[in-house]
């Protein structure tokens, strides 16, 4: 049913795409437009309309406006390729299963012209491979069927495109797509040595490795994806001799190995921690690929690399931290501490943060008004209000003491405003009032933020 199904999407690709497509003829307006696209003859496109300021941008926007869908398919067919361009460029928009049948039926047109993509460097591309890399991502419209058809068609053609790559870097493997697949991976096609490994087939083990040590012999790569990662999908003991026999050699190794989830594994990722070679945005990046390897294939052999991954890179979300300070509590307190000091450190979409004061102030309270009064007093104003607002949940004469402080001659209305919200809801009068008198002594205040602090004032029923 399948190959049925890939047979008669083919025949319809050759076939035309609409009969009507012979009848409809261009209008004058069309006409015109196209005829000023041809004389200028680039191809260009800017995100916002206000950019759209050359003369080819304002031509394509009347066509735009103007062609219907039926001339608009028309002029896929156009003798000009930057008309052609334009006419997908919009179809784009609006006309997803007409689009991808008119990407492949012209993905061997060779015609090349000038262009360039939202204000980028003018290049030369071909009008076939840019609508194969441009296009095929962002076809939404499409039904599951016909997504289906689409992708088996690409890979059985072997159509090499951006669109491949990636498709073939996250599609389950499917018997049907096997030897095109595989064709693939034999011209060392991106994301094609993935694909082949899923399958788990003995006889692919010599090409899945003579592939990834061309991958390492690569200086440079078209694609951001990288072809040590079939190892992931395929555990046998001639890949975990490969990995052993390279791990010295190939840092990379550490970042698949953890689907073994056993000592071997741990060793391998625990020396590569180990070794640092000065740059840490490189090695961090590297160490936040292994951590996702280690997470997706968790077992409690690698808690110890979780943790120092967490104290040496400054590895942790909310969900490792969840996990982590469960099940080691002590070290995740002294770990929460240090990474509190260093908050800059961590990669806080998170909001872990949070959790670690939190964590803090339920395990030791000394210890948490100790650090949240020094980061009243010295945290940069990106951080502050996280403090602030933590400051809520501890009421004490030093906390305020320390908000006082740094209210004094504070000309940041963020800060001070953070400041007024925290002393403000403890709701205490001696508190009231000393905030009262800070105002009154800070000349750097600025109007916005004395507007605000005196609107919360007035939500208090606090007179001033």
């Amino acid at each position: 049913m399948k190959l049925l199904t890939i047979f008669l999407f083919t025949l319809m690709l050759f076939c035309p795409i609409f009969s009507t497509g012979q009848k409809t003829q261009l209008t004058s307006k069309t006409l015109r437009i196209v005829k000023a696209i041809k004389k200028e003859n680039t191809f260009e496109t800017t995100i916002f309309a206000s950019e759209a300021t050359s003369r080819q941008l304002k031509n394509a926007a009347i066509l735009k406006k103007s062609a219907s869908v039926p001339e608009l398919i028309i002029l896929t067919q156009n003798n000009n390729p930057v008309v052609a361009a334009y006419a997908f460029e919009i179809l784009s928009d609006t006309a997803d299963t007409i689009l991808y049948q008119l990407i492949l039926q012209h993905r061997n047109d060779n015609r090349t012209f000038k262009y360039r993509r939202y204000g980028n460097e003018w290049i030369h591309g071909s009008y076939g491979t840019m609508n194969l890399n441009n296009h095929l991502f962002h076809l939404d419209g499409l039904s599951e069927n016909e997504r289906t058809a689409l992708d088996s068609f690409i890979i059985c053609e072997k159509i090499k495109s951006r669109y491949t790559a990636y498709l073939l870097e996250e599609i389950a493997p499917n018997t049907s797509l096997y030897k095109g697949i595989k064709d693939l991976a034999k011209d060392k096609f991106p994301g094609s040595t993935i694909a082949l490994a899923k399958f788990q087939k003995e006889e692919d083990i010599d090409l899945i490795i003579k592939n990834i040590e061309a991958y390492w012999k690569q200086k440079t790569h078209s694609y951001v994806i990288s072809t040590t990662d079939a190892l992931i999908y395929f555990k046998h003991e001639r890949f975990r001799n490969f990995i052993e026999e390279n791990t010295e050699t190939e840092p990379s190794l550490a970042q698949v190995v953890a689907v073994y989830q056993d000592s071997f594994a741990y060793n391998i990722i625990n020396s590569n921690l180990d070794q640092f070679d000065g740059n840490m945005y490189l090695k961090k990046s590297s160490v936040k690929s292994i951590y996702k390897s280690i997470w997706q294939n968790h077992t409690p052999i690698y808690d110890s690399l979780l943790l120092k991954m967490w104290d040496r890179y400054a590895i942790i979300n909310d969900s490792l931290f969840a996990y982590l300070s469960s099940n080691y509590p002590e070290k995740s307190l002294a770990l929460s501490q240090k990474s509190i000091n260093n908050i800059k450190e961590i990669d806080d979409r998170t909001l872990v943060s949070i959790d670690m004061l939190n964590f803090i102030l339920d395990q030791d309270s000394t210890l948490a008004e100790e650090i949240l009064i020094d980061n009243i007093l010295n945290v940069k104003v990106s951080y502050f209000q996280k403090f602030t607002e933590f400051g809520k949940k501890i009421d004490s004469p030093q906390v305020v003491n320390a908000l006082l402080k740094r209210f004094d001659n504070e000309s940041n209305g963020h800060i001070t405003v953070s400041v007024a919200k925290c002393i403000l809801s403890y709701q205490n009068e001696e508190y009231n009032q000393l905030l009262l008198q800070a105002i009154e002594k800070n000349t750097a205040l600025n109007d916005w933020a004395l507007k605000d602090i005196n609107h919360l004032l007035t939500s208090y029923n606090i007179a001033h």
